[in-house]
């Protein structure tokens, strides 16, 4: 990448606000989300909120809490038991899935194959970027499908475009996988 190229990119991408619509920002927002372990919400996408209720509405039944407290218990209760639930979920496919792969290569069976497929899209997501600003056409990553923001699209490019930089200047070009050990 030019210097050219690597100002405009950098300009273009304080330009870059990240998505507009309801339905872009609802999409960017599960970018991250893997399993739900960590959650900030309870009930997500793709799962029913009227299912943790009725687990909640069951669970104020069994234990009748009286005062704030309690009832703060019993909705931890309710929550601690949603999320046991999705990682019981979570567990069986990724065991289905190694089982249908082969691939048993980690606990986690196929995450290495998913973190290596996201990795793929991001590059592709960056190239489509680059293409797009080089010839000043709009471009959006939902477009081709992308769940990336374009914030985080231009970070990448910023980096690797840095990375770039900086192995062209020190004596032993970086790359963070050949790190060796002092």
């Amino acid at each position: 990448m030019t210097n050219d190229q690597l100002t405009a990119n950098q300009a273009n991408s304080q330009l870059s606000t990240g998505p507009r619509t309801e339905e872009g920002k609802a999409r960017s927002s599960q970018n991250s989300l893997k399993h739900g372990v960590f959650a900030k919400t309870i009930v997500l996408p793709g799962e029913s909120q009227e299912e943790f209720d009725a687990l909640l509405a069951g669970l104020r039944k069994d234990h009748k809490p009286e005062g704030e407290t309690e009832s703060n218990l019993v909705r931890g209760l309710a929550e601690i038991q949603w999320r046991l639930d999705r990682l019981r979920r979570y567990e069986a496919a990724a065991t289905d899935e190694a089982l249908e792969t082969g691939n048993f290569e980690s606990p986690d069976f196929g995450t290495k194959a998913r973190l290596a497929k996201r990795e793929e899209d991001l590059r592709e997501a960056c190239d489509l970027r680059q293409f797009h600003q080089m010839n000043n056409l709009a471009w959006t990553p939902e477009q081709d499908g992308f769940v990336f923001s374009l914030a985080e699209i231009d970070a990448r490019i910023d980096f690797e475009a840095r990375l770039e930089m900086a192995s062209k200047t020190v004596k032993y070009p970086f790359r963070p996988n050949l790190r060796k050990a002092a």
